[in-house]
């Protein structure tokens, strides 16, 4: 907690006017609700700062607390609630990525569990191949030699009602 409490008072004095007129930080977290959620939720309330948290709705069905935690976070005015899949591929990217409809039925499933209607943002689950080169992979991930080869159409995607985000760059339908 206490480095999150730092982690937010760097991005919080990036923002302050002296420093960073110029600039937006868009503060983000994947893959919730996971236990760590109501810690982000207590320090966003109590900083009263912008985030947008990207759930997973296997995740948000998997317990009471975890259905507490996405109630909650929608009250709070200034916490936006993306969609980061049902099943967030079950980390299994490379079979996910091969059925562009299966991905939207699986993000469709996570609007419908996490009660959010269109247009959702929504970040893809998993892609290696939108993440700095030097992370590690596994067998289940794509890395740069596969990029394109198992991509999703994109633009279907974001045809179905997503405003899709990535780690290096923005989809806009």
């Amino acid at each position: 907690m206490t480095l999150f409490r730092f982690v937010i008072a760097a991005v919080l004095m990036s923002t302050l006017p002296a420093h960073g007129a110029d600039r937006t930080i868009y503060l983000t977290f994947d893959d919730g609700p996971l236990s760590g959620t109501g810690n982000i939720l207590d320090v966003l309330q109590a900083s009263q700062v912008p985030a947008t948290l990207f759930m997973v709705g296997m995740h948000a069905e998997a317990s009471a607390s975890n259905k507490m935690l996405v109630r909650r976070a929608k009250t709070m005015p200034l916490v936006t609630i993306g969609n980061h899949s049902y099943s967030h591929a079950y980390n299994h990217y490379r079979h996910f990525y091969g059925d562009t409809e299966g991905v939207v039925a699986d993000m469709l499933k996570a609007n419908a569990v996490l009660g959010l209607k269109p247009a959702v943002h929504a970040r893809l689950p998993g892609r290696d191949v939108f993440r700095l080169p030097s992370m590690s992979k596994d067998d289940n991930s794509l890395g740069p030699a596969q990029a394109g080869r198992e991509d999703p159409d994109y633009e279907f995607v974001a045809a179905s009602g997503f405003y899709l985000y990535g780690w290096d760059h923005e989809w806009v339908r």
